[in-house]
Order: C-alpha cells, then structure tokens, then sequence
C-alpha cells in the first residue's frame, strides 16, 4: 500500500482542528492543551496515515497532547514533557522520551488513546476488544474492558462535557486535585489494598505514585 504524504494527510480544507476547539471550549471540563513540536507531529501523522479530517488525525497532529480536569485524563497526541508517551509509543512504534518504565507489549487489533490517575486506559478497537469499533475502557476497579459505546469524536466531546465526575464518582477521594497536582507526567495513582479487591477503596486504601507503564505491564501484559 503506498502510503500517504503530509501534504496528502493534512486537509487544509476539511481540517477538523476549529470544531474541536469548538468543543472544548464549549464544554465544561477544564482542559488543557500541549504544545506540539511540528517534527514530531508530522511523524506521527505519517507514520499513523490519518488524515486530519478526522479527530484523531487532528489530535495526534495539532497537539503534543490534551489534559482533562487537572490531568486526570490524559489524551494522548504526538508528545510532550507534561504526559508520559504519545500515540506511537503507547501503541508500539516508537520509545517514549520518559523512560522510568517501558510499555512492554502494545495492544493487538486496538489503538490506545487516552490513560488517567487510577490506572485506567482508553483505547479505540479495531477488533482486539470486542466486535464494535469503538472506545473501550480498561476499569482499574474490575481489571475488565468495557465498551463505552463511543466513537472517537464522540469520546472527545464526552470528555469535554463535564460529566468525568459521575464516571468517575467511585474512583475519586477527598483531595484528589492536589493530589494529582503534585504527580509526575509519569506517574498514576496505586491504591492498596487495590481497588479491584472487595477490600479495596479510594478512603480506605493506602495511595502511592507508580509509573503508569507498570500499571500497563502489569495489568494489561501480565494479566
């Protein structure tokens, strides 16, 4: 298949950047955009053939990523200091820049897209997941993919709703902002006892920062 160039992939035409930010800025949820290093977003684009018609293109080539409500959400882009990894490496084409972990085995059949605080992971299936095209979430309270019945664009306009807090009502503690105000790009929140057990709670259990690849390896590859 011969693959596309950037003059091909970047629709200056049908460039979906300005209804993006339509929707983030119309949206509740404080975000916040990265910068991009114009290299490094050519690369991803090219080496990933979407165009920037789509969200997706778009994301991976405008920005170096995007953090939801404080950076409990990270959407990933092409990169930046301020999240661990970018499109291409959490999905086996390249080495993040952090290295404290390594991702070591990207998912079949499935695009990562997003990770937050608690050791979850979002990714848009092309038939590893389950049988629809969607955005699935990986739960660090039940250690299972679950469909959210999202298309990409539709995840982006989710995020950007204001509603990460009823998602998220039985994975956040008192504190949470400044807690997580103080985490590495790196890093993610390890509860223990973990939250999967019946013991396991966001009061209850102790918190430590851990590299959010170990989640990965360890849930993810060694599960």
């Amino acid at each position: 298949m011969t693959m596309k160039s950037i003059e091909q992939l970047v629709d200056i035409n049908e460039h979906a950047w300005q209804e993006i930010q339509d929707v983030l800025n119309q949206g509740e949820t404080p975000y916040t955009i990265l910068p991009k290093k114009d290299l490094q977003a050519q690369t991803t684009l090219l080496q990933m053939q979407i165009t920037t018609k789509s969200y997706l293109g778009c994301i991976a080539y405008e920005t170096g990523g995007i953090l939801f409500d404080q950076g409990w959400i990270k959407l990933l882009g092409s990169g930046n200091e301020h999240i661990y990894g970018d499109l291409l490496s959490w999905n086996g084409q390249s080495q993040p820049e952090s290295e404290s972990s390594i991702i070591t085995q990207p998912l079949a059949k499935a695009l990562v897209v997003a990770y937050d605080v608690v050791g979850g992971f979002f990714a848009l299936n092309g038939g590893g997941l389950g049988e629809q095209p969607s955005i699935y979430y990986f739960a660090p309270d039940t250690l299972e993919w679950e469909d959210t019945e999202l298309s990409y664009s539709e995840f982006v306009i989710w995020l950007a709703s204001g509603r990460l807090s009823q998602f998220y009502e039985t994975m956040r503690w008192n504190g949470w902002q400044d807690d997580i105000s103080a985490l590495s790009p790196d890093r993610a929140i390890h509860f223990y006892p973990p939250l999967w057990t019946q013991e396991g709670s966001t009061d209850q259990s102790s918190k430590k920062a851990v590299p959010v690849a170990e989640f990965w390896n360890m849930n993810i590859v060694g599960k």
